[in-house]
């Protein structure tokens, strides 16, 4: 269902694009708006908000979320990722300068016009192709169904991967879950998981667009910094160059920490000095957040389990510095061969009795440790 409907919606988009770029270049608009204000606009500084902005056109963590789990099924060859992954960057940077264009055009003595960002962006591109001798009302009515196309395609596809990952964290070992019951049999029901996830989106969508758009651009661009840094680790791990990840890696980790230093500040700023903290808004990411992963480690010691193996995700390893979370993850990666190998000789073969496990594991480790010389 999902396929057909993105399949039909891509031609409603490329054809918007194609309509704005025409429209741009023969209505040859005035922008109404000055080049450059300052590196302070309404008391709050560019950076980094201007850059966890602009880099969804560059590079995105929700894109890399949603390439992991439908691009790659529905590629013919692996090279044709290229063009797929590239080329959709190139055109949504080239829609970022339209949209900047119209908004410039649509200025009035360099003030934003009302109303929301879309009815801006559809109205204005339809004034452009009235020039081309398209009726004002087919032409608005054209940029209307483009643009809800796309607002209802992404949150298609933003409730599904939402919907999956909440399954996801009360998932148990067997695949088709037949292992859970009670509460978690509960929570990974599609239905209610459904019902969980559009209920969360529906309490971050009453603090306001301008409230929430921040928060997107920020977790998008630190999900998209964690890519990054896998991308680089694995290729170290197996051998190959990556220095060409350095750079942006670099750069989007120091915008996004910086970011979320600054909201982690503000939050508390407004609860201690302030006042006018709003829960939906500058809390519940965090919260959240900081519930999983005090959820996960509770019963265990994260200094003697380096690694985590993420159902349907890569695996996160971390360590003291870099160069031993780089080493677990070395390590994670040889473990992993031996146990797929050992699966591929003996389908059947079962893990290890537990007392045996813990025979092996606290002789090396804890103070009643034996093992070696000391």
């Amino acid at each position: 269902m999902m396929q057909p409907r993105d399949y039909l919606s891509t031609f409603l988009l490329v054809g918007m694009i194609i309509g704005a770029v025409l429209g741009v270049f023969v209505a040859h608009p005035a922008m109404n708006l000055p080049a450059f204000s300052g590196f302070n606009v309404g008391g709050k500084s560019l950076f980094p908000t201007l850059f966890i902005t602009i880099a969804c056109g560059a590079v995105s963590g929700f894109h890399s979320l949603v390439s992991s789990g439908t691009s790659s099924k529905t590629v013919s060859n692996e090279k044709d990722m290229l063009c797929v992954g590239y080329g959709s960057m190139m055109v949504e940077s080239l829609l970022g300068v339209i949209a900047l264009v119209v908004v410039g055009a649509a200025a009035v003595g360099g003030k934003m016009p009302e109303g929301t960002p879309f009815q801006i962006f559809s109205g204005n591109v339809a004034g452009f192709l009235t020039l081309l001798g398209i009726p004002k009302h087919v032409a608005t009515c054209f940029m209307t169904m483009c643009v809800s196309a796309l607002a209802l395609t992404s949150l298609d596809s933003v409730a599904r991967i939402g919907r999956m990952s909440f399954q996801e964290l009360f998932m148990g070992e067997a695949a088709d879950g037949s292992d859970l019951t009670g509460v978690r049999k509960l929570f990974t029901n599609k239905y209610f998981s459904t019902v969980i996830t559009l209920f969360f989106g529906f309490l971050l969508c009453l603090g306001g667009y301008n409230n929430i758009w921040p928060l997107f651009g920020a977790a998008n661009q630190l999900l998209a910094s964690l890519v990054l840094i896998a991308l680089s680790v694995f290729l170290l791990t197996t051998g190959r160059k990556g220095w060409m990840l350095y750079a942006p890696m670099c750069i989007m980790l120091v915008v996004t920490f910086t970011a979320l230093v600054q909201a982690v500040i503000g939050i508390f700023t407004k609860i201690f000095v302030t006042g006018g903290f709003v829960f939906m808004i500058d809390g519940l990411q965090l919260i959240v957040a900081l519930l999983l992963i005090a959820d996960y480690f509770k019963d265990k010691d994260y200094e003697a389990v380096p690694a985590v193996l993420c159902k349907n995700h890569g695996p996160f390893t971390w360590g003291k510095d870099g160069h031993e979370a780089v080493h677990n993850a070395v390590v994670l990666e040889e473990v992993a061969k031996m146990a797929a190998r050992c699966e591929m000789i003996n389908p059947q073969v079962k893990p290890a009795p537990q007392e045996l496990q813990d025979k092996h594991y606290y002789r090396k480790h804890g103070a009643n440790a034996y093992y070696g010389q000391k």
